[in-house]
């Protein structure tokens, strides 16, 4: 090994080999990296796909407080509604005692004239009937 040709030549061999495990190792550095570059680009997409989805709930979620804030108004007017109608019927109902009441003070009234015909109804014969009332209220 005194030979400076051969020395050289050995060290340049060991130079060689050393610079061939370097790049192998700089080729498996790469591959991980580029594995590396793939896992963060999939997780990036599953990210982006998570925010659709979330903004699609929240889309969703939006309709359907729309919905319920719709439905609400509707129960609202028919609440009203049923309470126009029930002021309605209780007006009716009024009016339905006083006629009751001026009937009764219309029977009263002719219980107390002897002299008029007895008035009888008859299914058969209603407008005999409210004929013989029209008659004795014009008396």
């Amino acid at each position: 090994l005194s030979n400076p040709s051969l020395l050289l030549t050995v060290w340049c061999c060991e130079l060689t080999v050393s610079c061939c495990e370097l790049i192998v190792w700089c080729c498996e550095l790469t591959v991980w990296c580029c594995e590396l570059i793939v896992t963060c680009c999939e997780l990036t997409v599953l990210c982006c796909e998570l925010i659709v989805t979330c903004c699609e709930l929240t889309v969703l979620c939006c309709e359907l407080i729309v919905t319920c804030c719709e439905l609400t108004v509707l129960c609202c007017e028919l609440i009203v509604t049923c309470c126009e109608l029930t002021v309605s019927c209780c007006e009716l109902t009024v009016s339905c005692c006083e006629l009751i009441v001026t009937c009764c003070e219309l029977i009263v009234s002719f219980k107390e004239r002897q002299d008029l015909p007895t008035i009888s109804w008859t299914e058969k014969q209603p407008s005999a009937f409210f004929a013989a009332v029209t008659s004795v209220m014009e008396q």
